[in-house]
């Protein structure tokens, strides 16, 4: 059975902020398309955050960045998220134009490239 979660029974969710010496870095995000995002796993070894580097991210409202910071951080991440989607799919139309280029439908009675195909030029 699932527990239906209130703000008085959620977990509090804190960010924290700490010295990049006291982190560290494990280079193991090596999945396709994200090689450029700089993603990696991280830990921490005995490090105290005092409070004031600290808060829920659920509940403190934005000290500065103006309107962008009030989105929340579903809307913040979103333009992060479309620019790696649209790298994805820039990527595969590029490889989808080189290999049209030198594919050939061996099977047909004159070989020709797919790129002069009728059907592969339907959707220009």
């Amino acid at each position: 059975m699932r527990v239906q979660r209130t703000p008085e029974t959620a977990p509090e969710l804190r960010m924290v902020v700490m010295p990049a010496s006291a982190v560290k870095i494990h280079d193991n995000w090596h999945a396709a398309g994200l090689k450029g995002t700089g993603s990696c796993d991280v830990s921490v070894d005995e490090h105290l955050v005092p409070e004031a580097f600290t808060w829920d991210r659920l509940k403190t409202p934005p000290r500065c960045g103006g309107a962008l910071y009030r989105l929340g951080h579903p809307g913040f991440v979103a333009n992060e998220h479309a620019a790696s989607a649209l790298g994805v799919g820039r990527g595969a139309l590029d490889a989808v134009v080189a290999f049209a280029k030198s594919k050939r439908r061996s099977f047909a009675p004159s070989p020709t490239a797919l790129e002069a195909r009728p059907a592969f030029q339907r959707g220009r």
